[in-house]
């Protein structure tokens, strides 16, 4: 009825369209290419739909549906870069890239969707071997595999980059939900979202033997569920850089946001995950690590794992001798330093296990409000078994610090005491609404050590300024944990610059802020009068940096004149973005004396 196949097959054709050493002048636009079958031997295997080779001709408005090969059931790509625009690929199926297969190709892709698409082994909706697509709005929803790729798979050094895609309900019934990167491959996700893809593992990405590592930018995994390992992501023998990205409300048997395995391998080799700025909020596993789960085998050394600026947040492990609600260690040693662990929970560990040799270390580290059925107040934050003894310093554990001779200690079970740990309440903003941020009067403002941060790391996990002076001893030291309390700009005095009383027909005020500001003008200020005084306005401001001169005519009448910062809505801010606390009305006033205009009406006077 909608004029698709989906039960039959044309005779007389192996591609509905083909393409070969065309160029972009070349161009398709408007149609429906359904029935193609591609199932006779190379090179009649590949593209029901359409098959290019030495070709990048323009392709816009096209849906492809209802083909089939071995390769590329809606289109094969060979050695070709063509450009689609507002194309459709819908119930394609194949061996490998049911709705697209690309072999050393780019194409480029715009508001392209693939949608129920199907393949025998990888790459439901589109599978790369040594290619480089760009997509851009490009939506994978409802795509399967039998091995892995349900949305995409990637292969033999494929790099392609992805902005602003989404994957959504995406299927495979062994490795990678949403997508699948093996030999080396590295593609790019800027502002991507992967929602409710699952697998056996990796239920929104899976990654293996990539050492030149994929790389992730404002990435959501979101609702994602893997059967084994790795809700959001499993990652084995791979690189990883994750920046900006969040872990939310995934599911696994281990590994709830992600899972971690080195093996012991030669080939292909260990590799290193960098996590900057990444939250891992409300995942849940069954068995071990609610949030991440890093492992490796015995005797492995290889590789490393290194947060900055993490949350764990509200994960948790669900089985009944389930270990590490924030996060599980077996023979790793991450690096952790101003990461936060708060709200999570587990059986044992509420905050984090280090298990078979783990020896992490904590610098800068933040683990409070955790929960735990362990019989110490220090299993709600850490437990360390089978040889474990992490490394800790400008750390503040709940239930491993206590406080004698003016110092305080770590307790032993904790881990190695490296010095200068501060304990005590964090004072979170909110804990019952997960605001983890800390208030003002933190012990944990400027509690931190800036040499454990590279000079790359300038901003906390909300993107604002690090390091300030959060407790305004002119000494600039980060904060413990992953957000930094803000030094905000506000207004330090306002005063008069003309002599006083005057009857001038204008008078200057001296605004002085507390640190150089940006976006001053008149409508940031308000005027406040007394007595008869009236018709008052401000004709000019003027200066940069701190200190900004304010011209305001005094109108008729006699009275007080006060030149006033408005509460809200002004638009001030400092270099770093930081918007000022509105609000000041206790600067120095102006007498103003009789005035030209209304003397004359006063002699007047009876």
């Amino acid at each position: 009825s909608n004029g698709v196949t989906t039960s039959s097959y044309g005779s007389n054709s192996y591609h509905v369209v083909t393409g070969n050493n065309v160029n972009n002048t070349a161009a398709l636009h408007g149609f429906v290419i359904t029935g193609g079958q591609a199932n006779n031997i190379y090179p009649n295997n590949t593209g029901g739909g359409m098959q290019l080779t030495n070709s990048s001709p323009t392709l816009t408005g096209l849906t492809f549906a209802g083909n089939d090969a071995s390769g590329g059931g809606g289109m094969s790509n060979s050695n070709s870069s063509p450009s689609l625009v507002n194309v459709i690929f819908r119930n394609n199926s194949a061996n490998f890239g049911g709705g697209m297969d690309n072999r050393d190709s780019e194409p480029i892709l715009t508001g392209v969707t693939f949608r129920n698409n199907t393949a025998n082994y990888k790459g439901g909706g589109m599978s790369n071997y040594n290619s480089s697509p760009l997509l851009t709005n490009v939506t994978f929803e409802n795509n399967s595999a039998n091995q892995g790729g349900g949305g995409m798979s990637n292969d033999y050094q494929s790099d392609p980059e992805l902005r602003d895609v989404v994957f959504l309900s995406n299927t495979a019934t062994q490795r990678g939900g949403g997508m699948l990167n093996e030999q080396n491959s590295a593609p790019q996700l800027i502002s991507v979202t992967l929602r409710n893809n699952q697998a056996q593992s990796g239920g929104g990405i899976y990654n293996y033997g990539c050492q030149r590592g994929p790389i992730l930018v404002n990435v959501l995994f979101d609702s994602n569920r893997a059967s084994l390992g790795g809700g959001g992501i499993s990652n084995q023998q791979s690189s990883l850089t994750l920046q900006g990205v969040t872990f939310s409300g995934n599911t696994a048997s281990s590994g709830g946001g992600m899972a971690n395995w080195t093996q012991n391998l030669t080939s292909p080799p260990a590799g290193s995950l960098n996590l900057t700025n990444v939250i891992f909020s409300n995942n849940a596993a069954t068995y071990s690590g609610g949030g991440m789960l890093n492992m490796a085998d015995l005797g492995v050394t290889a590789g490393s794992e290194t947060l900055t600026n993490v949350l764990f947040s509200g994960n948790s492990v669900t089985g009944s001798s389930g270990e590490g609600g924030g996060m599980f260690n077996d023979n790793r040693s991450p690096l952790l330093r101003n990461v936060t662990f708060a709200g999570n929970s587990a059986p044992h560990g509420g905050g984090i296990v280090n298990s078979n040799n783990s020896h992490p270390t904590l610098r800068n580290v933040l683990i409070w409000g955790n929960s735990s059925s362990g019989s110490t107040l220090h299993h709600r934050s850490i437990v360390n078994k089978s040889g474990s003894n992490p490394k800790i310093d400008y750390s503040n554990l709940e239930g491993c610090l206590y406080f004698s001779l003016g110092t305080w200690w770590l307790v032993p079970a904790c881990g190695q005491d490296w010095g200068n740990n501060t304990g005590g309440d964090p004072l979170f903003v909110n804990p019952g609404a997960g605001d983890w941020r800390l208030r003002p009067g933190s012990p944990m403002i400027d509690a931190g050590t800036n040499g454990a941060l590279p000079d790359t790391i300038t901003t906390d996990l909300d993107g604002k300024a690090r390091i300030e002076d959060g407790n305004n001893d002119s000494l600039f030291r980060v904060d413990i944990g992953a957000y930094e309390v803000q030094i905000l700009p506000m207004v330090s005095s306002i005063t008069r610059a003309d002599p006083n009383p005057t009857s001038a027909a204008s008078v200057n005020f001296t605004v002085t802020f507390s640190e150089a500001v940006s976006g001053v003008d008149a409508s940031d200020f308000s005027l406040a009068t007394t007595e008869t005084l009236s018709g008052v306005s401000i004709t000019s401001v003027a200066g940069t940096g701190t200190t900004r001169t304010v011209t305001v005519n005094t109108g008729t009448g006699w009275g007080t004149l006060r030149l006033d910062l408005k509460a809200s809505g002004t638009g001030i801010q400092d270099a770093v973005g930081n918007s000022i606390i509105g609000g000041f009305i206790d600067g120095e006033v102006y007498t103003i004396r009789f005035n030209k205009l209304f003397l004359p009406l006063l002699l007047r006077s009876p």
